[in-house]
């Protein structure tokens, strides 16, 4: 019982060592720790320097993707987005707590993608743990994510340790930004210059958006923080592309949903974007639909 009870401290000693050196030089395929993408360090780190902004979007890459800060710069609106890729609602909670007082938005932009409200959370909990300070508000999107998976607590320790240390943020193993991800925009969009055209997808023609509970708990919070701000928040579905949207048999549903939070708008309705001329894939905007997107925004909300 002795020999065990000595074993315990060394063994999770010789993880944590592990764990860092893995971090540090091993290759991104064989990682314990989920890598960064999507210029999400930049984007935080412009984000604690912002402040007052007329504009701030909350949302996943549909966000940095989509909501282009130059066309509403052009229009006389300063915008900031606040977004992550596969960001969910637990995680939009935690940046919203952690940022909004500093950022003091006159108009929130919440996009809403239907399926966001199944999703896991895991990329960007891991994504967010491993571009941000470790402070109480992560540890409770931790729990609140998934405390049990692995890949959370790998870069949750591996993130937490570094800090504590005052270890470099760049590693062999991930560098920084690809840009084949697209070019980085002030603003914290996410500009890909190559323009590319999607070719529409064979789907089930009968498709389910699918809502979990925590998402919906999570999602209602944060329109109550918005709310008990006193800030208008307008809640925006962005367009994808009409094959896949068009195959989902509960859209309606979904906007009924979202109309009973506040102001909704499914732009996939208020627009037509081509299929193969405005979309990076089934899901994103390309350069071209981003700036239609982005005019119809300003034309149907402030015009």
């Amino acid at each position: 019982m002795k020999i065990f009870s000595f074993f315990i401290p060394f063994a999770a000693i010789f993880y944590l060592m592990l764990l860092m050196m893995w971090g540090y030089f091993s290759p991104v395929k064989y990682n314990l720790v989920l890598p960064t993408h999507s210029f999400t360090k930049l984007r935080m780190e412009e984000a604690k320097k912002r402040k007052d902004v007329d504009i701030l979007v909350l949302g996943a890459s549909h966000t940095f993707r989509g909501f282009d800060p130059r066309v509403f710069e052009s229009n006389g609106y300063n915008l900031f987005i606040l977004g992550t890729s596969n960001q969910t609602h637990i995680q939009t909670y935690m940046l919203v707590n952690r940022y909004l007082e500093q950022l003091n938005p006159k108009i929130v932009f919440y996009e809403v993608s239907a399926d966001l409200f199944s999703n896991d959370g895991i990329e960007s909990a891991c994504d967010l743990l491993y571009n941000e300070e470790i402070d109480r508000l992560t540890y409770r999107m931790v729990y609140n994510t998934d405390l049990k998976n692995m890949k959370i607590l790998n870069t949750l320790l591996f993130n937490q340790i570094r800090q504590w240390l005052s270890l470099p943020y760049e590693t062999l193993a991930f560098g920084s930004p690809d840009k084949s991800e697209g070019e980085y925009v002030c603003g914290g969009y996410v500009e890909d210059r190559l323009i590319k055209y999607v070719s529409p997808t064979n789907h089930p023609d009968s498709l389910r958006w699918e809502f979990k509970k925590n998402q919906l708990d999570f999602f209602s919070l944060t329109c109550d923080l918005l709310n008990a701000k006193g800030i208008k928040t307008y809640l925006i579905q962005s367009p994808i592309s009409p094959s896949f949207y068009n195959t989902h048999v509960n859209n309606g549903e979904f906007d009924r949903l979202m109309g009973c939070f506040g102001d909704y708008y499914n732009y996939n309705e208020l627009i037509k974007l081509d299929e193969n001329q405005h979309f990076l894939d089934e899901t994103h905007l390309n350069q071209e639909g981003a700036t239609i997107f982005s005019e119809a925004l300003i034309d149907s909300l402030f015009r």
